[in-house]
């Protein structure tokens, strides 16, 4: 138990550099700081937060992909994540301090520090610099080429940078924390990337059939992603050959979002479809952005698709962000004349 009160002690430390703390963070430092605190006394403290709550009751199932049983409660949960997986645990925090405060402050979910890389001898990525925070969607846009896609995969561990630095949530991604990382992100790219070979049941369910998950588990879960996403259930045992594109978006999605990650990773999800699936597609994910609140982060090159889900729009060229923020500043205060031309190169789009 010191071992534990030891780790978990020191990563609720960093967050006393918020502009403000929640009272449960507060009072968890109080009570660690007394070595005799029971974990019995941790849990009650925990239990007091349901969001709190909720995502180390999320992180622990997570954790216990040996195990058939789902971890039910807080007590069990700390019991089985224990020392080894005491990280987990302690980023259950996020949710707390992710929670907007008075000063509007929102911690960062993804962060590129400083970036770098390089194919071929050519650098696609040049010193960038790029963060998002936690609940926020941001749309990475830009000319082909200008290395959006590239981030992307940075921010996964797809991809390794020459230098500089990738952080998720708070944590540094290297070869140790990538699959932790991965559990905790959903990654959907242009027409699915569907396996041909498998249903869409066996698509959508393959991480968790991995992870051991229960069949009782999984099925709860496919019905609750064949609601979310306006996917019909008769269709989960067809073969991607045998789904419209629309429906095969609809089964990346529900893949991606099969564990129930805190981030959802989307490069190019709409590019390949038709315009009227596009719509309808478009209307329903930002609904789902929406509902279920999870930090995303979406590559386009449709300037009036980052403007329909976007809280935040990052024009990127040259592996550089050049300019960042809402359509409207980037209309009225250019940070560059290519900030110009690229929106009056789409503006027919907007209009349309």
């Amino acid at each position: 138990m010191a071992n534990f009160l030891g780790e978990f002690r020191d990563v609720l430390a960093m967050g006393k550099d918020l502009p403000t703390l929640p009272g449960v963070v507060l009072e968890l430092h109080t009570a660690l700081d007394d070595e005799l605190v029971s974990q019995t006394e941790i849990s009650g403290i925990i239990n007091r937060d349901p969001p709190l709550a909720t995502r180390l009751l999320r992180l622990a199932n997570s954790a216990a992909f040996n195990c058939g049983t789902p971890v039910g409660d807080v007590s069990s949960a700390i019991q089985l994540l224990g020392v080894r997986q005491v990280r987990l645990l302690c980023v259950a925090l996020s949710v707390v301090k992710a929670r907007p405060t008075s000063s509007g402050y929102l911690p960062s979910m993804l962060r590129l520090e400083s970036v770098t890389k390089s194919y071929a001898g050519r650098r696609v990525i040049d010193d960038l610099d790029l963060l998002v925070r936690a609940g926020e969607t941001a749309v990475l846009i830009g000319p082909s080429g200008c290395g959006k896609s590239t981030a992307l995969r940075l921010l996964l561990g797809l991809a390794v940078p020459d230098s500089g630095r990738v952080m998720f949530d708070g944590i540094p991604v290297t070869r140790e924390t990538v699959s932790e990382v991965r559990r905790r992100v959903g990654y959907v790219i242009q027409d699915g990337g569907l396996f041909a070979h498998m249903t869409a049941r066996e698509n959508v369910t393959l991480k968790a059939r991995t992870l051991k998950w229960t069949t009782a588990r999984i099925a709860v879960r496919l019905e609750e992603l064949c609601e979310l996403t306006n996917f019909p259930s008769d269709g989960l045992d067809r073969y991607p050959v045998e789904l419209s594109g629309g429906q095969r978006q609809r089964v990346a999605l529900m893949r991606g979002l099969m564990l129930d990650p805190d981030v959802l990773l989307l490069d190019e999800p709409l590019g390949a479809l038709d315009p009227m699936i596009r719509f309808s597609l478009q209307e329903d994910l930002r609904h789902i952005f929406k509902t279920l609140g999870k930090t995303v982060t979406l590559v386009t090159h449709d300037l009036s698709e980052a403007v329909f889900f976007g809280d935040r729009i990052v024009l990127m060229r040259e592996g550089r962000v050049i300019q960042q923020g809402s359509l409207e500043s980037m209309t009225r205060e250019p940070a560059d004349p290519f900030v110009t031309e690229f929106v009056n190169a789409q503006r027919g789009h907007l209009l349309s």
